[in-house]
C-alpha cells in the first residue's frame, strides 16, 4: 500500500501524472487540487484522504483499494470509471458525477451528497450506511447486495434500479 513515509505534494503529483498512466502506492493526503485529469490512469493502493478535488476528471480511469476518505469532490467526472475495492466514507461529493461507471464493493459510509448522478452504474455490493443523499438519482443501476442502511434521502429516484436485489433497513425513496 501507499507509502506514509514519502508524502506527495500537488506539484508531485502533477508531474506523476503527466508521465505516466500507472499510479501506485502514493500518499497524496491532505492536498487541493484543481482541474487536474486523471482520466484514463491507472491508480492502486493510493491514499487522497482529506484531499480536496475541483473540476477534476477521472473519466474512464480504473481505480483499485485507494483511499478518498473525507475528502471532497466538487464538479468532478466519474463517467465510466472502474472503481473497486476503495473507500470513500465520510466524502462529500458535489455535483459529482459518477455515470455509468463500475463502482464494485467500495465504501461510500458517511457520504454526503448534492446534486450528481450514479446512473447507469454498477453499485454491486458496495455500503452507502448513515449517507445524506441529496438530488443525486440512482437510476437503472445494478445494486445488487448493496447496502441502503440509516440514510437520509432528497430528491433522489432509484427508478430501474433492482431494488429487490438490494438491502435497505426502510421504505425505498420512489
Amino acid at each position: 500500500m501507499f507509502s506514509m513515509i514519502k508524502r506527495y505534494t500537488c506539484d508531485d503529483l502533477k508531474e506523476v501524472l503527466s508521465a505516466n498512466s500507472d499510479l501506485n502506492s502514493m500518499n497524496c493526503t491532505y492536498l487541493a487540487l484543481e482541474e487536474l485529469d486523471f482520466s484514463g490512469k491507472r491508480l492502486t493502493g493510493c491514499s487522497f484522504s482529506n484531499t480536496v478535488f475541483t473540476h477534476c476528471s477521472f473519466a474512464g480511469t480504473r481505480i483499485r483499494m485507494s483511499f478518498f476518505d473525507f475528502a471532497r469532490f466538487i464538479n468532478c467526472n466519474f463517467e465510466k470509471a472502474d472503481i473497486q475495492f476503495s473507500c470513500f466514507a465520510g466524502s462529500i461529493l458535489e455535483n459529482t458525477d459518477f455515470t455509468n461507471a463500475e463502482l464494485l464493493i467500495n465504501n461510500f459510509t458517511g457520504i454526503v451528497t448534492q446534486g450528481g448522478s450514479f446512473n447507469d452504474s454498477d453499485l454491486y455490493a458496495s455500503r452507502f450506511i448513515a449517507c445524506n443523499i441529496n438530488n443525486t438519482p440512482i437510476q437503472n443501476c445494478n445494486i445488487q447486495k448493496t447496502s441502503f442502511i440509516r440514510n437520509s434521502y432528497h430528491a433522489v429516484s432509484f427508478k430501474a434500479s433492482n431494488t429487490r436485489e438490494a438491502y435497505f433497513d426502510g421504505d425505498i425513496p420512489q
